[in-house]
């Protein structure tokens, strides 16, 4: 099989270039207030932002990123996967902390055991680990 037949049909060569990295962009009411919450109560590092007041900032963990606009790009509510080792042992770090729960680590029939939590702006974030772990009976929040 060639590349074309493993890409399915209608697929052609003007692809996308080599993609180094995404990042979300969320939209917030007070950036310095989203950078204080991500390092001192998520656990993000490497904070940075632009402007006094700030108008733009972000966060990283790990090579990744995510970036917070004043009152700007993104919309409110925006939903967020982040994969990470072990999301038991941060629901356990961050249960003591001011974060918004919406729902514990839960497995899922399709192979994720997950935490979903609020951010202040309403933004949702999925924690995720993958797992070979008969799901959990429940629903996915909403």
């Amino acid at each position: 099989m060639n590349c074309r037949e493993r890409r399915g049909p209608g697929w052609h060569d003007d692809r996308v270039p080599h993609v180094e990295k995404i990042i979300p962009i969320l939209s917030v009411r007070d950036v310095e207030a989203s950078l204080k919450y991500y390092v001192e109560v998520l656990g993000f590092d490497h904070p940075w932002h632009w402007g006094h007041p700030a108008t733009f900032g972000g966060v990283g963990a790990d090579g990744s990123e995510i970036h917070f606009c004043l009152n700007g790009q993104g919309n409110p509510g925006t939903w967020l996967a982040i994969w990470v080792d072990d999301v038991n042992a941060l629901y356990e770090r961050l249960r003591s902390r001011p974060v918004d729960i919406r729902q514990p680590p839960t497995t899922f029939p399709w192979g994720v055991r997950e935490l979903n939590i609020a951010d202040p702006d309403g933004h949702r974030i999925r924690f995720s680990t993958a797992t070979d772990a008969p799901p959990d009976d429940t629903e996915f929040p909403g």
